[in-house]
């Protein structure tokens, strides 16, 4: 490796998940933070629509294909990944472009 940094970008990861419940997701959630606690891949929340049977769950990663390494070492089975922009993080107090 070059010694320079990567540089991280958000990642979408949709998980249609029919019958799932909060408590399903969230030992998913525990997983998924217990994989990224030291690395490159930062998970950083997750949404439940239970009325669709999805779940979404945002990373921040140099590259998609870490993203899903990262979920298949957690156990948590995904349908799709995809490169997204925060607008706008409430928590960081401020307007976000992560693309």
């Amino acid at each position: 490796m070059s010694g320079e940094a990567k540089t991280s970008k958000a990642f979408l990861v949709e998980r249609y998940w029919p019958g799932v419940t909060w408590q399903q997701m969230r030992a998913g959630a525990d997983r998924l933070s217990a994989a990224t606690a030291t690395g490159a891949v930062r998970y950083l929340r997750s949404t439940l629509v239970s009325d669709d049977s999805v779940v979404f769950c945002v990373f921040e990663a140099p590259c998609a294909d870490d993203v899903a390494t990262i979920n298949t070492q957690a156990d948590v089975r995904f349908d799709r990944i995809v490169a997204c922009t925060t607008v706008y993080d409430r928590d960081a107090n401020e307007i976000r472009h992560t693309a």
